[in-house]
């Protein structure tokens, strides 16, 4: 990826990240020609910046920003889910890396900083003995995370149990 770093995401980065996740929701939402609440998204803001301040130092979370130049050109982060069940393929206990807010900016779309954030998450992973990373993929990035080594399982449902407001 010429011109480009990728780099840890730090405090100090949390307003890019939940920027870029809110941009990713709403250009999915666009997409899908349904709307979302401006207010939800707001309260989503507050919500998503709290969950990664009180995480970004630690262990568990792995953010990473990609750079061109001093700009922040795309982020990405994942976080360890731990204690999954055994299953046929991985017979014992384990953990898992859940991705979630990969966004590129327009400009810098399709030179690779999507694929980027992926190696640095995988990576983690690897170093780290966790044998799964899932994610929910968009249309729109379903090639870069397939090119990435991702399968997609379609058998994916949702029960949403409550709403806190």
């Amino acid at each position: 990826m010429e011109q480009y770093a990728i780099r840890r995401a730090v405090a100090a980065d949390v307003d890019i990240l939940v920027r870029h996740r809110r941009l990713m929701m709403e250009e999915i939402s666009a997409v899908k020609k349904e709307s979302i609440d401006p207010h939800k998204l707001d309260v989503f803001d507050t919500a998503y910046g709290d969950f990664l301040r009180e995480r970004i130092d630690g262990a568990g979370l792995y953010a990473f920003i990609v750079l061109h130049g001093n700009d922040i050109a795309a982020s990405g982060t994942a976080s360890l889910l731990s204690g999954w069940p055994p299953t046929v393929d991985i017979p014992h206990v384990y953990d898992v890396l859940y991705v979630y807010g990969v966004y590129t900016e327009v400009q810098h779309r399709g030179r690779g900083c999507a694929a980027t954030v992926m190696q640095a998450i995988n990576a983690e992973a690897k170093k780290r003995g966790i044998p799964r990373v899932t994610l929910y993929a968009s249309d729109a990035g379903k090639g870069v995370y397939e090119r990435a080594g991702f399968i997609s399982k379609p058998s994916w449902m949702i029960l949403q149990t409550a709403v806190a407001e």
